[in-house]
């Protein structure tokens, strides 16, 4: 605003300049010319006004933008799906335009119940929860979906008033991720968001690697259980007379390979053989 002053100022000079200087000029031809010397300076200054001054519009121009917060600038733009709960209405509509515009998908509810609803019936990235709402508190929501093991890792921001401070204690307390005091500050706002829904991310795609973990063990499992049964149906029955012979098979937890078998050769005579492979590597084994 200081710098907007000084070109007003500068301005304001170089027109009393101009204007001076025409008055002067016009005071002494204002005896030869035909029209009165007040009639020629309103013309003379009328036109001197009303040319362009490109120079001091443009700094102008600059200032205001600046004072408008445009810095030129852009952040990039989050992605998720936000649910944001406040039983005021005027303050759940401000917090969804203020989401959207970051980029984000945003569903609202006005209440407790209208939010365990919906947690239970969409996949959120994160919850922007009021602490104070009629129907149910902001704490016992918190409680509500960090009992339920498929939801307790949705981070969940508290909104609160500066003087509900003990209540957003125990909802920390409780699990929740952070809190912002109202009004909410929008720098903060995107902050903390950012925050939360970069750890669910991490945490989405490290629960979608140990699934992958589990169901290729639970392959490698049925593939052995399937490998024993093979194992088991091409070695030889056990025997009574004249010799007893019987036999444990135990399945090997890696590539195996070892095997054995027995025949007469004669009325005297028997040969029986074992095929140690396992723990010599794949050649070995096949």
């Amino acid at each position: 605003m200081r710098t907007l002053r000084k070109s007003l100022v500068t301005v304001g000079i170089a027109v009393a300049a101009t204007l001076s200087t025409t008055y002067i000029a016009l005071a002494e031809s204002a005896s030869g010319s035909g029209a009165t010397f007040p009639q020629q300076f309103l013309a003379s200054a009328t036109a001197e006004f009303n040319r362009p001054k490109a120079e001091h519009s443009s700094d102008a121009t600059v200032i205001l933008e600046n004072d408008n917060g445009a810095s030129g600038a852009e952040e990039t733009p989050l992605s998720g799906f936000v649910l944001a709960v406040d039983d005021d209405v005027q303050n759940r509509e401000v917090l969804a335009r203020r989401l959207e515009r970051q980029g984000l998908r945003v569903e609202t509810a006005s209440g407790g119940l209208e939010a365990l609803a919906k947690v239970e019936s969409q996949a959120f990235d994160a919850i922007l929860l009021d602490v104070m709402m009629p129907d149910m508190d902001g704490l016992s929501v918190l409680r509500r979906i960090k009992e339920q093991p498929t939801l307790r890792h949705i981070p969940i921001i508290m909104l609160s008033a500066l003087d509900e401070i003990d209540v957003v204690i125990r909802c920390v307390e409780a699990g929740a991720e952070d809190y912002l005091p109202k009004p909410v500050n929008p720098t903060l706002l995107r902050a903390r968001l950012s925050t939360c829904l970069e750890k669910k991310f991490f945490r989405d795609h490290e629960k979608e690697y140990l699934q992958t973990i589990e169901r290729t063990q639970a392959r490698l499992t049925q593939e052995l259980e399937d490998a024993a049964k093979y194992v088991r149906s091409i070695l030889p029955e056990g025997m009574e007379q004249p010799l007893r012979i019987d036999w444990r098979y135990q399945p090997s937890g890696e590539l195996g390979g070892d095997a054995f078998g027995y025949h007469w050769i004669d009325d005297e005579h028997m040969a029986l053989y074992l095929l140690d492979v396992c723990g010599h590597g794949v050649n070995a084994a096949l």
